[in-house]
Order: structure tokens, then C-alpha cells, then sequence
């Protein structure tokens, strides 16, 4: 049945969708609106092809979601409608080009070409909605679907782990995800925009911000019901951070007001899961963070004994058939299949090699340093927003020392994303000021 419906939306549904953006604004906005929007469906709104369920790696099909139907529309709307305007290769282009040319050399140390094949495929995708963002963004001046779908994928997000808790009694929430360590990266990304957004936008209708204020506390939510140490902590700095930027760069008593009741809120929701936390805290085993640093060490030996990589997508594989990896690992040494590195710089030099993570490193660091320094020109949103979305990134990169949730497709996808919002909206907003300068 799923497989009809995408055979539908793919020849139906993108052709028919592309033709109305061309011809109506509020058809692009509603596209972006369901491309973020789509990124909170998870497993519901994919198909895999090929697929190998019992491999513990990253990627485990050659998979196709919706995000990908809507990015294929929004493609299709550029190249027609904006040929001209179109920015080929958008900011970090050549970083983001050597990058995915060293996933590639990888492949020629990769055990499994069919496991690579999986990254690459899905690596190949996400570089396309970055592309499409960031020229979308460019070209488009109404960001109103931005602030839609955000909001819609944490009440999305929030639906979920609502009727898992109470309904089905599950202990961790998974979400819409795979797995309940996936909601905070993944929400945390949205958290600091809505928040900021909903706070700063004088324009907002109260009915709006209420909205707002339910989304941030939902996926206050959400992160608590997967009882993650890290992720409820980055949670709570994300909220700290962006209430101080509001407070230093549009400070009013509206905003003052905002953050008070939202105080309150989040006080209410902390006396409502203290014990349950607590407990959390208490119970969570020792193994868990020992197996952690087993898979470190052997990811360290595998960079540093292959110049490229092992291969995109080939560390378990590595670590299961390769006894030199395998000698030192004792908490899952009974595991006929071994898991993932849950340390994705560790798990990026492993597959990649140094000269794999140094490029990494550089790509994420140029994007922040892009955002830190057009988000304190503008007082304007889509300026502001460049700094939530910073915030949202710095939470991902410090879970991602905990974790390898940045290589799940929803969170790498909202991810890209937002990068292509802040590369777009900063670029124009740079065109509007220098012919702004040229007409004085």
C-alpha cells in the first residue's frame, strides 16, 4: 500500500504540485511548510528499497521519503521559475563538494559497497535540499511555511509521545523515530526558532503565540518522556540561550511577559516529572556508557589505520568481521551483529578518516561562524532567526559526542535545512542592503 501511494505522489502528486507552485506563491510557502513538516514523520513517510534491517549501521535500504517528493517539487519550481536568480553554488559549496568526494574515495576501502551505497544515497539527497533552501530562501521573501512547519513537526513530535506515554505506557518514547534518543537532537534543532519567532514577532497575533508557547512547552515534552540526561540539559540551555538574545536584542515587555509565563510552564512540568527523572538518573546502567567508550577506542584504531575511511556506512560491518576491532570490546561481545560508534566524530573519522572529520569539522564551523555573524546585524526576524538556529545547531554537535543521531535522516535533514534557510535569508538580506547603499 505505501509503495502505491509514493508511486502516486511521484506521478501525480509532483507534477501537479510543481505546476500549481509555479503559478500561486501560497502553494511555495505550503510546499516548505510540508518539506520541514515531513521531516517529523520518521518511519511513516519512507520506503526502503532493499533494505537490510538487521544491519546495525547508520543506513540500512536505499531509501525515499515524502521530504524528498516535496524537495523534487521545490526543485522543479526553482530551475523553471527563478533561472536566473538561481545561486549554483550556494555558500559552503566547494567544503560540502570535497566532503562528499571523500565519501566517495571511502568506498575503496568499504567491505560492503551495498552498505555504502545507502550513505551515499541519502548524503546525495540531503545536499539537495540544502541546495534548494538556500536558493529558495534567496529568492523568496515570505518565510510564514518556515514557522508552520517547524511548529507542526513539534506538535507532530509531541502527538506521538503523548499517546506512547499514555496510552501505550511506554517507558522511553521513540516518537516517530526509530529510537527515543532521536526526539532531542531532532527537536532541539526547532526549539530555539519557534521560541525565538514566537517571542520577537510584533506582528504575531496572541492566538499565534499561544500556539508558539504549546509547541516549545510540547517538546519540553517530549524530551522529558525519553528521560535523556543530555538531551533535557541541551534542552534547558537552548531555552536559556535564545531568552537572553531576546531579551538582548528586541528587549520589551511583551517579550518579558513571554518568558515568564513560560517560566512557569517549564516549573509546573519539572514538579510534574521529578520523581519519574530522578529515578531515571538512579537506574540508568554503567554498560551503557562502557560499550560507549569500547566502540570509541576501536573507531580510533580504524582512523587511525585506514587514511580514508573504512567506509561510509561499513563501521559495523568492520567491527563484526574484523577480529583486531572486536578483541577489545567485552559489553556487547555476545552481539552476533555490533552497533554503531554513538560518537559521531568518532564514527565520521572511522568511515572517513582524519581528512574526512578535519572537512567536517570545517563545514560545521563555517556554518556557525555564518550565523553568529549576520544574526548580530539584523534586528529584523529572519536575521534573528539565524541565531536560534545556530543555537539548535550547537545542541546537535554536543549530543552528537553522546551520539550518532546527526546521521539519522530526519535529524541530517532538518539539519540541512535549516542551514539553507540561514545561507538563503543571509544572502538576501545582504543584496537588500547593498542596493539599499547603492541607491543613497
Amino acid at each position: 500500500m505505501k509503495y502505491a501511494v509514493f508511486a502516486f505522489a511521484a506521478l501525480v502528486g509532483v507534477p501537479g504540485m510543481a505546476i500549481a507552485g509555479l503559478n500561486f506563491a501560497f502553494v511555495r510557502e505550503l510546499l516548505m511548510c510540508l518539506l520541514v513538516l515531513s521531516t517529523a514523520f520518521g518511519q511513516v513517510a519512507r520506503i526502503n528499497f532493499v533494505s537490510f534491517e538487521s544491519y546495525r549501521g547508520p543506513d540500512r535500504g536505499f531509501e525515499i521519503s515524502a521530504i524528498d517528493l516535496i524537495n523534487l517539487v521545490m526543485l522543479i519550481i526553482l530551475v523553471v521559475r527563478y533561472p536566473k536568480e538561481i545561486k549554483w553554488i550556494p555558500f559552503n559549496g566547494f567544503w560540502l563538494g570535497l566532503f562528499f568526494f571523500q565519501n566517495l574515495l571511502s568506498a575503496l576501502n568499504a567491505p560492503s559497497l551495498l552498505y555504502f551505497g545507502f550513505s551515499i544515497l541519502k548524503l546525495s539527497r540531503v545536499l539537495l535540499i540544502y541546495w534548494c533552501c538556500a536558493n529558495y530562501f534567496r529568492v523568496e521573501k515570505k518565510i510564514d511555511g518556515l514557522w508552520y512547519g517547524m511548529v507542526g513537526a513539534a506538535f507532530a513530535v509531541t502527538a506521538y509521545a503523548f499517546v506512547q506515554k499514555y496510552m501505550y505506557g511506554i517507558y522511553r518514547v521513540p516518537g516517530p523515530f526509530d529510537h527515543s534518543n532521536t526526539i532531542p537532537p531532532f527537536l532541539n534543532l526547532l526549539l530555539p526558532g519557534i521560541l525565538l519567532w514566537t517571542f520577537c514577532e510584533d506582528s504575531f497575533p496572541i492566538w499565534k503565540v499561544n500556539i508558539g508557547i504549546l509547541a516549545v512547552l510540547g517538546i519540553i515534552f517530549s524530551v522529558i518522556s525519553t528521560f535523556s540526561r543530555a538531551g533535557l540539559a541541551l534542552s534547558l540551555a537552548c531555552i536559556a540561550a535564545t531568552v537572553c538574545f531576546a531579551l538582548f536584542k528586541k528587549p520589551s515587555f511583551r517579550v518579558s511577559i513571554f518568558t515568564l509565563f513560560l517560566i512557569l510552564g517549564l516549573v509546573g512540568g519539572a514538579i510534574r516529572a521529578y520523581s519519574s527523572f530522578m529515578e531515571r538518573l538512579k537506574s540508568a546502567p554503567k554498560s551503557s556508557e562502557e560499550a560507549r567508550d569500547e566502540f570509541n577506542e576501536a573507531a580510533n584504531e580504524m582512523a587511525h589505520d585506514y587514511f580514508l575511511g573504512v567506509g561510509l556506512n561499513n563501521f559495523s560491518q568492520v567491527l563484526t568481521n574484523v577480529e583486531k576491532y572486536r578483541e577489545n570490546i567485552e559489553v556487547m561481545a555476545n552481539e552476533e551483529e555490533a552497533g554503531v560508534c554513538h560518537h559521531i566524530y568518532w564514527l565520521t573519522a572511522a568511515e572517513l578518516g582524519f581528512s574526512g572529520l578535519l572537512v567536517f569539522g570545517i563545514i560545521l564551523l563555517r556554518f556557525g561562524l555564518h550565523m553568529v555573524y549576520h544574526s548580530f546585524k539584523s534586528r529584523k526576524i529572519p536575521g534573528l532567526l539565524l541565531f536560534a538556529f545556530l543555537v539548535g545547531q550547537c545542541s546537535l554537535h554536543l549530543s552528537g559526542l553522546l551520539e550518532w543521531t546527526f546521521r539519522q535522516t530526519p535529524v541530517m535533514s532538518l539539519f540541512f535545512i535549516t542551514c539553507g534557510v540561514v545561507v538563503g535569508i543571509s544572502s538576501r538580506e545582504s543584496e537588500e542592503s547593498d542596493e539599499s547603499e547603492e541607491s543613497v
